[in-house]
Order: C-alpha cells, then structure tokens, then sequence
C-alpha cells in the first residue's frame, strides 16, 4: 500500500474518498492497515463472506501472478520471493497489454497515454 501511496502522490492524484476493496484477510484488517487506509482519506469495503466470487479481479489478479509468473520459479526465501513479486507485479504493470484496456498497459492508462475510462467515470 505504501508504493501505491507514494505513486499517488508522484502523480498528483488525491486518495481522498478512494474506496479499497477486499477480502477479509487478516492482513485487511489490521488495525494498522485500516489506520493507513483512513488517514489517507480511502474509504474501506470488504467482502461479506470468505467467497473469491465477491473479489474476483483482484482474485484473478493473483491467480495471475501466482500461476502465471511465480509457479516455475521453484522454493524460495523471503528475500527471493518478494523480489520475485516485485518484478511480476512491474512486468503486469508496465509490459503486460490487457484486453479489458484496449491492449494498454495499465501504467499506459494511469500515466494518460492512454484514456482510463475509470479515471474518466470517476471525475466526470
């Protein structure tokens, strides 16, 4: 969360009345987590139940990231796995066209070489 904060903040864009979404993990619900998440102005919304079907992008997500990039890689430490995670989470960011983006890249969207028709709805 502390990346995405800081990428906010290099971009100029406010994370006042932004809503973050997840499951009920326990990570989610920390109080130090929800603290982060309201002294940025982000409102918090988490899944009624256990059930992926009620967080599926962000399940697909990773699914992606642990079937797509990270299953060949093998045991690791913690070391290797975050670093392993950093560079899926920037190939998927910065290299990886999405069909549901028109074959962008969502830095592409996010920086605005090309239109975010999220950025758009919201502000609009």
């Amino acid at each position: 969360m502390y990346m995405a904060l800081e990428t906010y903040r290099a971009y100029g864009i406010s994370t006042e009345g932004m809503i973050h979404h997840s499951d009920r993990g326990v990570q989610y619900a920390s109080k130090q987590y929800t603290n982060l998440l309201l002294s940025q102005g982000i409102r918090i919304s988490m899944t009624q139940t256990g059930d992926p079907l009620h967080n599926a992008l962000a399940e697909r997500m990773n699914n992606t990231l642990k079937n797509g990039w990270l299953f060949n890689e093998g045991d690791m430490d913690f070391r290797q796995a975050e670093e392993a995670v950093s560079k899926s989470v920037a190939m998927y960011n910065n290299a990886r066209p999405h069909k549901a983006l028109g074959m962008k890249t969502p830095m592409e969207i996010f920086s605005g070489r090309g239109g975010n028709p999220l950025m758009e709805y919201r502000y609009n």
